[in-house]
Formats: structure tokens, sequence, C-alpha cells
């Protein structure tokens, strides 16, 4: 790779906070490698070298996973007497929770289509940038939530991609 090439594909993902394409372009001009050693087996335990061979894999895993029957059986506690009371804290959520929710969230996660962060399109640089007029919506967002106890379906829906260099 030239330098000029290097060093204009650098300016453009600056220019356009793209901290994944930045950092890729930053490992190639300085002629490090970060080599990827995660082996994806199959079932039976043989490495899957090909990429198609190891996204099969992984739907198997997932649908494994994710896609468990009910149990034939539930328990009914009806009659049963509690053996422990726990104190649950029911107030309503209060500013500094949320900023240390926020404040927990890493940078960078979360890729989604085009690039974009996650389903809602909600990047963790974005909350943490909003300040206090991001914590303070966000408050009374989330205390809606629990005061109707209705998360909204959007809340409920994962994104699992697979990142390809």
């Amino acid at each position: 790779m030239d330098t000029e090439e290097g060093t204009g594909g650098t300016e453009c993902s600056k220019q356009e906070y793209d901290s994944k394409t930045l950092y890729r372009i930053v490992q190639d001009l300085s002629n490090t490698s970060n080599p990827n050693t995660v082996s994806i087996k199959d079932k039976n335990g043989k490495a899957l070298t090909s990429e198609e061979d190891q996204n099969t894999r992984w739907m198997e895993h997932f649908k494994k996973v994710l896609n468990q029957p009910y149990p034939p059986s539930f328990t009914d506690f009806k009659g049963e007497e509690a053996m422990d009371t726990l104190e649950v804290n029911t107030s309503q959520i209060i500013e500094d929770e949320v900023v240390k929710a926020i404040t927990g969230l890493k940078n960078g996660k979360a890729p989604g289509v085009d690039k974009a962060p996650g389903v809602d399109k909600i990047s963790a640089e974005l909350l943490k940038h909003g300040k206090k007029e991001i914590t303070e919506k966000l408050t009374q967002l989330v205390n809606m939530i629990w005061e109707k106890e209705d998360i909204p379906e959007d809340w409920r829906k994962g994104l699992i991609l697979s990142e390809t260099p």
C-alpha cells in the first residue's frame, strides 16, 4: 500500500468518524498484525478453515442454544411458603444509575448494518457525549417503562453478526 493511498484513507476515516476502519488502516500502515487465533471447530472437533463452514457452524450453534423447547412441566409454587424475603428496591431509577450504566458501555461495540451500531443505531459514544440531556431523557424513558411494566418490542431484539475483515 503506498503512503498517499494510506494517508487518504486515514483522513477519510477520521472525517467519517469510522474508528474501526481507521484502526485497520493504521494497523496496515504500521505493518503490525493481529492474527485471528480463534479456531472454530465442527461438532467432531475438526478445525473449520473456510468462512462459509465457520458461518454455518455458528448458525448451528445459535439455533441449538437459542431455540430450546418449553419444559414439559412447570413447578407450582402457590402452596409453598417463601423461605426468605428479598428486599428489592422498586423505587424510581435515578439519574446517577443511568450515568453509571452509560459510563460502563464499551465504545465501538455492537456494530450493525452499514457500520451503524445495533438495531437501534445508537452508539455508546453518542450516549456518552449526550451528557445531561441524554441522561435526563433516558431516565424519564426508563422510569416510564418501569412503571408501565411493558418493555418495548424493539428492546427484545438482538443482532448477531460475524465480523469479516
